[in-house]
Parts: structure tokens; C-alpha cells; sequence
């Protein structure tokens, strides 16, 4: 049975059932997010698309995941060889002219 039911397969909707989940306050099979489009995430991704902006480009503390370091030390973690083409393609990235997500 649902315990949880989240409006909104976006950045926010996605954040919480993240945080629902690790925080053990709930489990996948009483959980559901309500969104509709097909895949969650899926406006950001066309938005980000839209100007040419394949990687979030904020603060390394602000994602998705509950702990806010977690992306810092999963960089630590792994090995610097399998991560740099992460960042070599975001440098080389260009971002887009002014174009309005619509």
C-alpha cells in the first residue's frame, strides 16, 4: 500500500522521495511520484537541453542526494581517470544564447 504519493516528477519531487528513501522513513514499494511525463526529471532535461546545458552548474552542494557532500566524496572516492571526462566536456561545454525554455 502507498504511504506516499509526490506531486511532480521535477527537481523538487525527486529531491524528496531521495530524502524519504535514505532518511528510512519510507521504502520504494509505498512510495509514488506523480508526474506526467514519462521519466522524472524530464522538463529539467528539456530545459537544460534548451541552452545547451548538459551538467548543473551550481555548487558542487546542491543536487539531488540528502547529504549535501555526498558528490565530493564520491569524488574522492573513485578514481580522478574514470571522473575526467566529466569535467573536461563540462569546461569545453558552451552554454546557450539567451534562449527561453518554453
Amino acid at each position: 500500500m502507498l504511504e506516499w504519493i509526490i506531486v511532480g516528477g521535477g527537481i523538487q519531487g525527486i529531491t524528496m522521495a531521495a530524502f524519504l528513501l535514505k532518511s528510512g522513513k519510507t521504502i520504494v514499494d509505498q512510495l509514488a511520484i506523480v508526474d506526467r511525463n514519462e521519466e522524472p526529471l524530464a522538463r529539467w532535461k528539456h530545459c537544460t537541453e534548451v541552452i545547451s546545458m548538459p551538467y548543473l552548474r551550481s555548487p558542487s552542494v546542491h543536487h539531488l542526494d540528502v547529504n549535501p557532500f555526498s558528490l565530493q566524496k564520491y569524488v574522492k572516492k573513485e578514481d580522478w581517470n574514470k571522473l575526467k571526462w566529466v569535467f573536461e566536456e563540462y569546461i569545453g561545454s558552451k552554454t546557450g544564447s539567451g534562449t527561453n525554455c518554453e
